[in-house]
């Protein structure tokens, strides 16, 4: 069964949206909302911005979107988004990033996904606008580490049910140098579990490119650190996890002179993660 936007008793997404210090690029994000094709979905805000920094936003698009507001004490994001999992009720639930914005068919061609692959437990969609639609690539413990950041990411909610809730030690935020993975680790816990994820290319999802700023160096270094811990804690080989610190040197070759810098940073980040030795237990 496709599903069209004048369906009924058609599943129900929950974006799960944490915000902060963001007001351009979160209003960008409601507009896409507003003009979805599919219409079947709960906005699960998390502010953690201070008392009515949001307050003009949300009375604007009250009356044009379904937004479950919670104000929640400012944390990392994968602490942000834990104090939001027990208020999802959608049956696929997105990991909505406030600085992404959707493509008008984005949630209907998921919603045409899950219904059309009953097998599939989630998908990861594309940043590039309007590529074929090949069949629906199955991935691995070694796939998902390419191309997969959170915004892409797609799930049921039985998933989210039993994977539980996001390692609060990884992700932008947190009180370790692990800066990311986060998402990453929750694909490879659901996967470990048997869960079946697929790729689908023809589902867009649009996300600002890096910027360098006065935070870049920072970010790079706690990106890199975040990768290598969750090397280790999935017990990665030796060998990818000399891929992975390679590999930002492979970029700097086929790279413009203005992006090898950035691939040096992430290799010099890896290569230090690479050494150091697992400092907690899990």
């Amino acid at each position: 069964m496709l599903f069209s936007a004048d369906s009924h008793s058609t599943p129900h997404f929950s974006l799960l949206v944490t915000t902060r210090n963001r007001r351009g690029p979160f209003i960008r994000l409601l507009e896409s909302l507003v003009v979805q094709k599919y219409p079947y979905f709960t906005v699960l805000l998390g502010d953690q911005n201070p008392p009515q920094f949001l307050a003009d936003i949300l009375q604007h698009y009250s009356t044009k979107l379904d937004i479950d507001y919670r104000l929640i004490t400012p944390k990392g994001l994968s602490a942000a988004r834990n104090q939001l999992l027990p208020h999802v009720k959608g049956d696929i639930v997105a990991l909505t990033d406030d600085d992404c914005h959707y493509s008008p068919d984005t949630l209907l061609k998921v919603a045409n996904f899950f219904s059309t692959s009953h097998h599939s437990s989630g998908c990861i969609g594309s940043f590039t606008q309007k590529l074929p639609a090949p069949s629906p690539v199955r991935e691995t413990r070694f796939s998902v580490f390419r191309k997969a950041p959170s915004w892409l990411i797609f799930l049921r909610r039985t998933v989210v049910e039993q994977v539980g809730e996001f390692d609060e030690s990884l992700g932008t935020g947190a009180s370790t140098p692990y800066q990311s993975g986060e998402e990453t680790d929750y694909l490879l816990r659901a996967l470990s579990m048997g869960f079946n994820i697929y790729r689908r290319k023809d589902i867009v999802v649009f996300h600002d490119p890096w910027q360098d700023g006065p935070e870049s160096d920072k970010k790079l270094w706690g990106y890199s650190q975040g990768r290598m811990e969750l090397l280790r804690k999935h017990n990665f080989s030796l060998t990818f996890k000399l891929l992975n610190v390679l590999y930002p040197l492979t970029r700097m070759v086929l790279s413009s002179d203005l992006s090898r810098e950035y691939y040096w940073k992430v290799f010099r980040g890896r290569l230090y993660g690479l050494m150091q030795r697992n400092d907690h237990c899990r």
